[in-house]
């Protein structure tokens, strides 16, 4: 697996939510990675989900390589929510990450 960006938040998806990741990657020819956003409530269910494969997003050619990524989250009408990202990396071949971050944004009309 990998790394979880994790955070509890609270009317925070009360209105519209653009995800922008962005993060340096050196991937191996043969991988089996994915980013996964989700956004859960108190029972754990999850209200959200999405994953994205990087097969098609990032190049396999063994060099870093910046890969940028939007997702959109609709209003979830919940008062105490889970966000959470995580990088999976489902295969036994190495991967590089760097320079990661995470932006939440409000999606205006």
């Amino acid at each position: 697996n990998g790394p979880v960006f994790s955070r509890q938040t609270s009317n925070f998806f009360k209105t519209d939510k653009t995800v922008f990741f962005e993060g340096k990657f050196k991937l191996p020819e043969t991988h089996n990675t994915s980013i996964t956003v989700s956004v859960s409530n108190q029972k754990g269910e999850n209200l959200y989900y999405k994953i994205k494969d990087l097969k098609n997003l990032i190049p396999t050619n063994k060099k870093w390589n910046t890969m940028r990524l939007w997702l959109n989250i609709p209003v979830i009408n919940e008062e105490f929510l889970e966000f959470k990202l995580y990088i999976n990396n489902r295969s036994k071949s190495t991967i590089y990450l760097d320079d990661l971050s995470i932006r939440l944004f409000e999606t205006s009309d």
